[in-house]
């Protein structure tokens, strides 16, 4: 009981730290980020849990703004019509603030709850979630959601179970945790256990292989079906369909084949795709603190590229294989005062890990 009592000051002294420091939104964006290190590495839920708690902070604050447009609210966004009836927007600057930093609390605060309810850190980001509402001095139990009658804190509740809604819909498979059937990919190759010898049963170097740390129980790869989730900043014309086992394939973006690794000829560094690990494996040996090697990093080395590489000879003639750098020729003259740019010189070990 001790360690508990610990555990929970402790938890609202990180609230009340953050409180006197930074708006309500930072607060709210510190409590997501702790939220997801205590969670699983899963960089695709996450970003889709970034960019939904993000823009129902915006909507939650632009909603009493008198010129600001609301991203979700009023709008149809994939399968989900987000119904908006407006707010009142009261009378003074003091006043709006305050109905801003309610509506985005209680938003974030549903959305936490319910995206982070089943975590393996549950146990550490539940309490957090609720430390911040209780510095923030708001009720945990208003639940309501109609905001016409019981004001921000009800807005807020509405449109966290707005998003949510929207979230079963979006093509991410959230209600089955996020898992999808064998119709959107199917290993090639069997699992490796780590622990073992060698990789006996590799059936295709270049196929993806999935790793059983247990030797029992093969990891997933990460979310393939999402191609058909609802994206941020993407539209139609970015997006290809293919088939994949009789089934659409949503692709954005799509780069084209990678190079494949030559498994007939073996022809070192000759085969493009050794050449790229190749290439890796020279550019790392930069990041060492003791490399000399100085490199000017100012406008007048760097950028006014006027074509990017799309063939394998185009790769190698772009990209410096031993020295480090791309064929970019810089600038001749800074537009603002027409002189030319200072150099900037730097050790290339900074300048890489950076």
């Amino acid at each position: 009981m001790k360690r508990i009592c610990t555990f929970l000051i402790a938890m609202l002294m990180m609230a009340s730290a953050l409180n006197g420091q930074h708006s309500v939104a930072r607060q709210w964006n510190e409590v997501l980020l702790e939220s997801i290190r205590h969670d699983l590495g899963r960089p695709t839920v996450h970003s889709r849990n970034l960019f939904h708690i993000s823009t129902a902070m915006y909507d939650a604050w632009a909603a009493y703004d008198d010129v600001a447009v609301p991203c979700f609210l009023g709008n149809e966004v994939g399968p989900y019509q987000f119904l908006f009836d407006g707010v009142e927007i009261p009378g003074d600057p003091v006043s709006v603030k305050n109905a801003q930093n309610m509506a985005v609390s209680y938003a974030v605060y549903r959305l936490l709850k319910h995206r982070f309810a089943h975590s393996v850190g549950a146990g550490f980001i539940i309490p957090l979630v609720d430390s911040l509402m209780l510095s923030l001095n708001y009720d945990t139990a208003l639940v309501s959601t109609d905001y016409t009658q019981d004001g921000p804190a009800a807005f807020g509740n509405y449109l966290a179970l707005s998003i949510i809604e929207f979230g079963f819909l979006d093509g991410a498979d959230e209600e089955f945790d996020y898992e999808y059937d064998d119709l959107f990919y199917q290993p090639v190759n069997p699992p490796l256990a780590p622990s073992s010898h060698g990789d006996p049963s590799l059936i295709d170097l270049n196929h993806w292989q999935p790793l059983a740390p247990d030797s029992i129980t093969p990891r997933r790869f990460l979310n393939p079906q999402w191609g058909r989730c609802t994206p941020f900043s993407l539209n139609e014309n970015d997006l290809e369909v293919q088939d994949r086992n009789g089934v659409p394939y949503y692709l954005y973006h799509d780069p084209g084949q990678p190079p494949y690794l030559d498994t007939a000829t073996l022809g070192g560094l000759d085969d493009f795709y050794k050449w790229n690990f190749a290439l890796n494996a020279v550019w790392s040996s930069h990041l060492d603190p003791s490399d000399t090697t100085m490199v000017d990093i100012s406008p007048a080395a760097v950028g006014n590229l006027t074509s990017l590489p799309t063939t394998e000879e185009e790769f190698r003639a772009f990209y410096n294989f031993f020295d480090g750098g791309v064929a970019d020729s810089g600038y001749d003259l800074n537009p603002k005062t027409g002189a030319p740019y200072e150099s900037q010189w730097v050790p290339r070990g900074d300048f890489g890990r950076v």
